[in-house]
């Protein structure tokens, strides 16, 4: 009994070793960057890093400030834009993100991206009372309907995202931690494998092709939440710009409160996705970059 419990150990332990090889041979995960949480209870990447993506198509690269996409050669004529996982972009290749496509449209400014995935409208603010330091010519945040609704925390129960509580007034922030058990998990592909495609979707679906129901949005707590916006950021050269499918009435709502609002236009949205998810695609970006272009020189016009 115990040389055969002695064999399975071993045998065991060899499936793991070959597995772990093929994952890391065949890039079959994606590289993780490391990050860490502020003092003000944002969480951060550690600065100079690069890893491969899913297939190792490409490099990501988190830039010398701790984000994602290449530097701006200087800090002198600023626009800094902000977002989420379609923004902070890993899933394409460093020469596809909006700061370089807006680089190449108006090269009289530099371009600065500020996104993580995850990131809230609330987080993309907080983020911005320490970039407003920087005195940006103007601040473009892009949107959608989840920022809105995932900012409340009433609403919104996941730990891992920052929001407010409308009753309370107060920002709620994410409980982030550093862990050497996290850092363990990133670092042993075959675990994380396992962890991205088997726990974290359910029935093996793959990542990015759940099918989501688009539920009625909440306008009265959206109200709120603008009323909090409104009240407690500087919005003075701010503008938000919206995907192509956000609620074309959540759009007019932010217009009525006082947001500087501009919504994308595709009419194949399709055609700006990727493949495997709804992210945009290099081509989605280039056609993004493109409208967003119109709308900086109309704002930096005014």
């Amino acid at each position: 009994m115990k040389k055969f419990i002695i064999q399975i150990v071993v045998f065991t332990f060899l499936c793991v070793v070959v597995a772990e090889a093929v994952i890391r041979v065949f890039n079959l995960t994606i590289d993780v960057p490391k990050s860490y949480r502020t003092k003000s209870g944002i969480a951060k990447y550690y600065p100079n890093q690069s890893g491969k993506f899913q297939g190792g198509s490409h490099i990501w690269e988190i830039n010398k400030y701790g984000h994602s996409g290449k530097a701006p050669g200087s800090l002198d004529d600023l626009i800094i834009l902000y977002g989420d996982s379609y923004i902070e972009n890993f899933m394409n290749p460093v020469s596809c993100h909006q700061n370089v496509y807006l680089k190449e449209l108006l090269p009289e400014y530099n371009y600065f991206e500020i996104a993580r995935a995850g990131c809230t409208l609330i987080e993309d603010l907080e983020n911005s009372k320490e970039a407003d330091s920087l005195k940006p010519k103007l601040e473009v945040i892009y949107v959608n309907d989840k920022d809105f609704t995932e900012s409340i925390a009433s609403i919104n129960k996941k730990k891992e995202f920052v929001k407010v509580d409308l009753d309370k007034n107060k920002i709620v922030y994410s409980n982030y931690r550093e862990s050497v058990y996290k850092d363990m998990l990133y670092n042993f592909k075959f675990a994380y494998y396992l962890y991205r495609n088997v726990w974290l979707n359910d029935g093996g679906e793959k990542e990015g092709q759940k099918i989501e129901k688009k539920e009625p949005l909440p306008f009265n707590e959206i109200e709120k939440l603008l009323d909090y916006v409104n009240k407690n950021y500087d919005l003075k050269g701010k503008i938000f710009v919206f995907s192509p499918d956000s609620d074309k009435d959540l759009v007019a709502l932010c217009s009525k409160a006082g947001f500087k609002t501009f919504m994308l236009n595709a009419p194949d949205l399709k055609a700006w996705q990727l493949e495997t998810d709804s992210h945009w695609s290099c081509h989605g970006h280039n056609e993004a970059a493109k409208q967003v272009k119109e709308f900086i020189m109309h704002s930096l016009a005014k």
